[in-house]
């Protein structure tokens, strides 16, 4: 009986014990042929701020072995080594790694912001008392699970407020033809008198996370500044304080923004 037979025959006991050592060696010659040469490197960093997605080409470098012609042998032919790349990204697209690459990279960004916010110049012990630790981002916080009535009022709620801010943000370019020098409190003032009706229930929470605008290039973020601020992003702002005041509801903030990408109906997810 050869290696190849093997694979078919049912195992019990004995032949776990007879037959172990040959598969073992089976796989320490594939593993052999097949292996890593170098360490693997990352070649491309994208970032898309539409989608909030950092896409990475990590190069991997990994030993093909070279066809043997012999149509006997494991690796025979051309098309032997193309069914063993097929078969091996079929396996490695099915994976679900998500949670562990996050959580690495995850830990690689804690790492560069200490240095990048000038933290590590004031040594471990100041560190020590001002990292984030993951297991008290949500802490006091509490944990709701939603029913699909409920998730589909969540939905709804945070594409309506981003609707409205996405019509806000067209208005402020219009407004800014007119007169380039617009500021926030200028922007500030229109909209409060032109989308009242509109942002009804939530102006007030609009007004407070618009002076919170994240800054840009150096600058102050504002209303009239365009690049510092996204319909999305406060829209799900919006919504995390709207929606347990006048709702009873607490969605994450990150469940918003993934519901405020798109105009269209997505499944909340619930338990």
């Amino acid at each position: 009986m050869d290696l190849e037979e093997l694979d078919n025959v049912s195992p019990n006991k004995s032949f776990e014990k007879r037959f172990a050592p040959h598969l073992r060696r089976r796989l320490k010659v594939v593993l052999d042929e097949c292996t890593i040469e170098e360490p693997a490197q990352i070649r491309t960093i994208n970032f898309d701020p539409k989608e909030d997605i950092v896409s990475l080409e990590i190069a991997w470098p990994f030993r093909l072995p070279e066809p043997s012609g012999d149509s006997g042998d494991l690796w025979g032919t051309p098309n032997d080594i193309e069914a063993l790349q097929r078969g091996f990204r079929k396996h490695l697209l099915q994976q679900k790694v998500g949670s562990k690459l996050s959580n690495i990279f995850q830990k690689e960004f804690h790492d560069f912001l200490l240095v990048h916010l000038n933290i590590m110049r004031w040594g471990p012990e100041m560190v020590a008392l001002v990292e984030t630790r993951a297991e008290r981002r949500l802490a006091g916080r509490p944990t709701q699970v939603l029913d699909k009535a409920d998730a589909a009022t969540v939905g709804e709620t945070v594409r309506s407020i981003k609707a409205r801010l996405d019509k806000v943000r067209a208005k402020i370019k219009i407004w800014q033809k007119n007169e380039p020098s617009l500021n926030q409190g200028k922007v500030l003032k229109r909209i409060s008198s032109e989308f009242r009706e509109e942002m009804h229930g939530w102006l007030s929470i609009f007004r407070r996370r618009s002076q919170k605008l994240p800054d840009h290039e150096w600058r102050r973020g504002n209303l009239s500044d365009l690049r510092s601020w996204s319909s999305r992003e406060l829209a799900s702002q919006i919504a995390y304080e709207y929606l347990p005041r006048e709702k009873g509801l607490r969605p994450t903030l990150t469940e918003l923004r993934r519901l405020a990408r798109s105009q269209i109906h997505q499944k909340v997810t619930t338990k």
